[in-house]
């Protein structure tokens, strides 16, 4: 009764002064505040601060009082009202200049009212535990911060995020055990920040996704139990920070990452324990950071990460992938000839237990002293067959043309003829590139 007395007094004062909306906050505590609202402010539609709902004592049921309301410029917080079944009311809503936030409602089933919404800055729905829908979000185009959706167990897809095209923030999704498939992200292109997937229980792949181009800061994918494969990315191109799988146990495959090029800063593949190999990263080049790839049992190939520049990397470690038994990739190869580089290998298949192990493999002796040699390629200008010596282990490579597009690729290695047939490829400037060199080759037709 305090607050209702407090608020009447607080309202009519307004009145008073001609004010068509409360100046500051606005904060609802129960259902009787609601319903004096519209009484004491009938003119009230764009609230020039925020609004709070929080109704610990379960009064709030009904936001009908508020359909008058078509802008808030501040924020929009709903917050622990057990009792609260829909956001019934809030259909003439259209934008929130800051943050809404769906929290803790109990009985929340679903987001009916938010109809008309267009644009908030933050966009947060955690904790309603009887959620089974966001359907009513069909407006929404565009979230310049934080997306979040996380602790909900009876959301089953996110279909009513269809028309979001880019999220300027973190898009994140986490804990919805009972989503079935991200179809509904059909039409987002870039994601400002980082994109978080983590213990989604039932999408087997990433089907859904397959507009997005780039990824601001990390993208993270941990903890899917029914994750099978990652198609879904196929036009991903560049990720600003980090990459993360972790823990997905059915993934068999990096396959979906095919169009990445970039990674700005670190790989971090751990506890996938029935990834085979990380193919799909062949095409990165593009990478500055860390690499860590641990704890995959199944993991028999890395060559998808032999490209990568050995000088961009600062460390590597290949740890505890039971079934790795070749490492002698041209990167790992390259690192270990390079004095101060951070490699640690140990954990894995019997042919990749250790440094001395693959060095060998590399033939690789007296580490120390080791100093890079250049590979020796002839002729040049050349016409037909490339010619390629002065090495020991097996080293990927590719053929660019001047914008960078893929012409041949393959491995040569100690034990097969060391030439490349250049025979079917246009005269001109073409480059030949390792993980550690890249060498200008002129084609004579």
């Amino acid at each position: 009764m305090k607050h209702i007395i407090i608020l009447v007094l607080i309202f009519g004062a307004l009145i008073s002064n001609g004010q068509d909306c409360p100046q500051g906050n606005i904060y609802f505590y129960s259902q009787e505040e609601i319903n004096i609202f519209p009484d004491s402010f009938p003119q009230c539609h764009e609230i020039p601060g925020s609004i709070f709902i929080n109704s610990a004592n379960g009064t709030v049921t009904d936001l009908s009082p508020l359909e008058g309301i078509t802008k808030i410029n501040g924020g929009l917080r709903i917050l622990n009202n057990p009792s609260l079944k829909s956001l019934t009311g809030l259909e003439n809503l259209i934008e929130v200049e800051d943050y809404l936030s769906i929290i803790d409602n109990d009985s929340l089933l679903s987001l009916e009212g938010l109809d008309n919404l267009t644009f908030a800055r933050k966009f947060v729905c955690d904790s309603n535990f009887m959620l089974q829908n966001i359907d009513n979000l069909t407006s929404l185009q565009y979230v310049s911060d934080t997306c979040r959706f996380r602790f909900l167990p009876e959301l089953q897809n996110v279909n009513g995020l269809m028309n979001l095209d880019s999220v300027g923030g973190n898009l994140n999704f986490r804990y919805l055990p009972k989503l079935t498939d991200l179809t509904g992200l059909k039409n987002i292109k870039v994601i400002g920040h980082g994109l978080q997937l983590k213990q989604i229980g039932k999408i087997a792949s990433l089907n859904g996704l397959q507009n997005l181009t780039s990824v601001g800061f990390a993208l993270n994918i941990e903890k899917n139990p029914n994750l099978a494969s990652i198609n879904g990315l196929d036009n991903l191109r560049k990720i600003s920070s980090t990459l993360r799988i972790i823990n997905n146990n059915k993934l068999n495959s990096l396959d979906g990452l095919q169009s990445l090029t970039e990674i700005g800063k670190d790989i971090n593949i751990f506890g996938n324990k029935n990834l085979k190999d990380l193919n799909a990263l062949s095409n990165v080049a593009d990478f500055n950071g860390e690499i860590i790839i641990r704890n995959n049992f199944s993991l028999t190939d890395i060559n998808g990460i032999a490209m990568i520049p050995a000088e961009n990397v600062k460390r590597l470690l290949l740890i505890n992938n039971d079934s790795l038994n070749v490492c002698d990739i041209d990167l790992v190869c390259s690192m270990l000839e390079m004095p101060d580089s951070r490699i640690s290998i140990f954990g894995n298949g019997s042919s990749c237990a250790s440094k001395d192990t693959v060095s060998a493999q590399c033939g690789i002796t007296g580490i120390a002293d080791i100093k890079f040699k250049q590979l020796t390629i002839y002729p040049n200008p050349v016409r037909g067959t490339l010619y390629i010596e002065n090495y020991n282990s097996e080293i990927p490579y590719k053929i660019l043309d001047g914008f960078g597009r893929t012409l041949l690729s393959g491995h040569i290695d100690s034990k097969s003829q060391k030439t490349i047939d250049v025979s079917g490829l246009s005269g001109g400037i073409v480059f030949f590139k390792t993980s550690r060199f890249v060498y200008k080759i002129f084609l004579s037709n």
